[in-house]
């Protein structure tokens, strides 16, 4: 059933993205962004001496950016992730405890700071809404489900033309303020930075 609602989310996500770029075209410019991402967590859970905490993953990330002013834009985004989450504890060896997937849904406030020919350069807040999957494990033999939660952060990004056209290369930088908290359980610490690269298509 959580599957189910992260996927019927991120439909509507994609389709509200999509019914919106039209809606906007007509008033302003517009960057679609998108491809890899790389997230680091931060935090962790830990009790009696025992660390759980989430390791590092890649996934995939598509967004774009309305511009409301020549200076300020409004980026709507979307990424999919799936972390293991492991167990350590001094003197013994890590054990996965399982993994759990994340469909984070956000939205920047773009302030652009240097913005040129060859270079633009932003920075802005970032809020949204996590969909957590749950946790699947195969050391119990049984899913733990996780509640979602809402998150907040900061963004810095740039954008850097392929020559004279409309593709260029993006990368940016993220931090966000981010918890997953199994149904009934403990509250994991996640707080991830994370690294994006990809291409966007200005038009």
């Amino acid at each position: 059933m959580r599957a189910r609602g992260q996927l019927i989310a991120a439909i509507v996500a994609i389709l509200f993205m999509g019914a919106a770029s039209h809606a906007w075209a007509e008033k302003g410019s517009y960057e679609v962004r998108f491809g890899v991402l790389y997230s680091t967590p931060t935090g962790d859970y830990t009790e009696e001496g025992q660390t759980t905490e989430m390791d590092s993953a890649f996934g995939f990330q598509a967004s774009f950016e309305f511009g409301l002013t020549d200076l300020i834009g409004v980026e709507p985004g979307i990424a999919f992730l799936e972390h293991d989450v492991n167990v350590k504890e001094a003197g013994e060896s890590d054990l996965k405890l399982g993994d759990m997937s994340l469909i984070p849904l956000t939205v920047n406030v773009n302030f652009h700071v240097l913005r040129g020919e060859t270079v633009d350069l932003y920075v802005g807040p970032t809020v949204g809404y996590a969909f957590w999957g749950s946790l699947e494990s195969e050391l119990f033999q049984q899913d733990f489900p996780a509640n979602d939660e809402f998150l907040y952060g900061a963004n810095v990004g740039i954008d850097i033309p392929f020559g004279e056209g409309k593709w260029g290369f993006n990368a940016a930088l993220s931090y966000l303020v981010l918890d997953a908290e199994l149904d009934g359980g403990p509250t994991m610490g996640v707080d991830p930075l994370q690294i994006k690269a990809g291409v966007l298509y200005k038009f």
